[in-house]
């Protein structure tokens, strides 16, 4: 059997053994750069990996390293209303909004519209109760659950959920001069009254949630 190079065999038990401990790896291969085997650095790297048993230490940088607090925010978004379940915007965002309400991780800024504005519409569109789907998240683990009640329970047509999302995505219309308005107003109390490429109210929250 041909060995392999250098002091590694293939044993008979299946296994790979060292036989000639002074044997060292060249630094390239055919042009490419091998890493490096020596004890001291095999030492440094295995440093970083936790070890069963013990709980992982981390070196923080920057701010932590000099002893100043890191500020992580409090609120817990929901998903985007551009998200999709079932071939309905909006939906994921009201689940998470429904879980976090049951417990009790709500953000005030949600808590007056929960259930209604774009959760409403939804409701609205899909003909399911608020207080029956709340229970039904409430009985439900994974967002997959869900989504197969949604297939079973909310019959609805492909161009049925297209004219909502297009609602939902385009409110308020251009048309709509009260809501117009409020969308303004609300850019305002944001601190995004600059952001001309925040159209609607979906564009809003995203803006406002960090992810636009």
């Amino acid at each position: 059997m041909n060995e392999l190079p250098g002091a590694w065999r293939y044993s008979g038990t299946g296994l790979i053994s060292l036989l000639c401990s002074r044997w060292k790896p060249p630094d390239t291969v055919a042009g490419w750069r091998v890493a490096s085997s020596r004890p001291a650095e095999r030492r440094r790297r295995s440093s970083a990996l936790p070890v069963p048993g013990r709980a992982a230490r981390f070196r923080l940088g920057g701010a932590a390293a000099r002893g100043q607090a890191l500020v992580v925010s409090k609120v817990i978004y929901p998903r985007s209303p551009r998200e999709m379940m079932c071939g309905w915007v909006h939906l994921p965002r009201f689940v998470d909004k429904i879980r976090l309400h049951l417990a009790g991780r709500l953000h005030p800024d949600y808590q007056a519209n929960f259930t209604k504005g774009f959760d409403g519409r939804w409701l609205a569109a899909a003909g399911v109760d608020a207080v029956q789907f709340i229970a039904l998240v409430k009985d439900t683990i994974t967002d997959g659950e869900v989504a197969d009640w949604v297939r079973v329970n909310v019959r609805k047509t492909e161009a049925e959920k297209q004219s909502f999302a297009a609602a939902v995505l385009n409110f308020p219309p251009p048309e709509d001069a009260a809501g117009q308005e409020r969308l303004r107003l609300r850019k305002q109390q944001a601190g995004l009254g600059h952001r001309d490429d925040v159209r609607t109210f979906v564009d809003l929250i995203d803006a406002d949630e960090g992810r636009l």
